[in-house]
């Protein structure tokens, strides 16, 4: 493997880096998308407090990031699959980075299993290490560690 990876799009260079870091920390969706699975979901940022970027989806969901490369406005929050938290039931008021939904599709990839939640935030793709039923409700979470605010498309 390479420890330097350049991502070009039309001509251009995107982004220069470390895999690691070009994973973990995207300049944009197109480098999201080109270097792994993400989820992302439409956000307007409202700004930085306490050392976190604040962003709230059409639906009201608080969602906190670490990262940001994107100013205030219109933005695509970015999680991981394999960042994203799983557990049952609906429980709780509204709390940031938890999405609250439904489990609309379960695939089995050999040695684990993929699912597909749809959320009021939009559909998110997640990768747990535990089995969950299909139609079951869900609740979805994340670290502002692993959110990163992008450039909207």
């Amino acid at each position: 493997m390479s420890d330097r990876i350049l991502v070009m799009h039309g001509g251009r260079i995107r982004q220069l880096g470390a895999p690691e870091d070009i994973y973990a920390r995207p300049r944009d969706v197109f480098v999201a998308e080109v270097v792994g699975a993400a989820n992302f979901f439409d956000v307007t940022v409202r700004g930085e407090e306490m050392q976190l970027f604040v962003a709230f989806d059409a639906a009201g969901t608080t969602f906190l990031a670490a990262q940001a490369t994107t100013g205030a406005g219109v933005a695509r929050a970015m999680i991981r699959p394999d960042r994203l938290g799983i557990d049952h039931g609906m429980g709780g008021g509204p709390r940031p980075n938890v999405l609250r939904g439904w489990i609309r599709q379960r695939l089995f990839m050999g040695g684990h299993h993929e699912y597909m939640v749809e959320t009021a935030a939009g559909l998110a793709r997640v990768f747990p290490s535990r089995v969950f039923a299909e139609g079951g409700r869900v609740v979805l979470s994340f670290e502002a560690e692993d959110c990163i605010f992008l450039p909207g498309e």
